[in-house]
């Protein structure tokens, strides 16, 4: 009878001491689980954040290309009025050239008819 009440007394101090240390894993499974939580919310927080931002960035440099080809087409405006302006100041200059050629011509002509 004295060994039993012994053998049971042991029994349940190993009882709880297992359930002790079921309870400290229990613990350390929710802290890990926790923490692991914790860090694939960062990693996911992360890898949105670089996400945005490359966008962003693609965004700005899809944005700038844009300006600059809006610059270039502005340049590109730009030369054409002032060819178009040459142009033009070169054909009043031909006419204005040929012009004084006729009447130079007809001087000419007009000097020889009255001799």
């Amino acid at each position: 009878v004295m060994y039993m009440t012994e053998f049971d007394a042991r029994l349940g101090e190993e009882t709880k001491q297992r359930k002790l240390v079921l309870e400290g894993i229990l613990v350390l499974q929710q802290r890990y689980a926790a923490s692991w939580m914790a860090v694939r919310r960062n990693i996911e927080k992360t890898h949105l954040q670089k996400e945005e931002a490359l966008r962003d960035k693609l965004h700005q440099e899809r944005f700038d290309r844009a300006n600059e080809l809006a610059r270039k087409m502005a340049s590109v405006e730009e030369i054409k009025a002032v060819l178009v302006e040459v142009n033009e100041q070169d054909l009043r200059r031909v006419r204005g050239v040929q012009m004084v050629a006729l009447l130079s011509l007809t001087a000419s002509l007009m000097a020889s008819l009255a001799e």
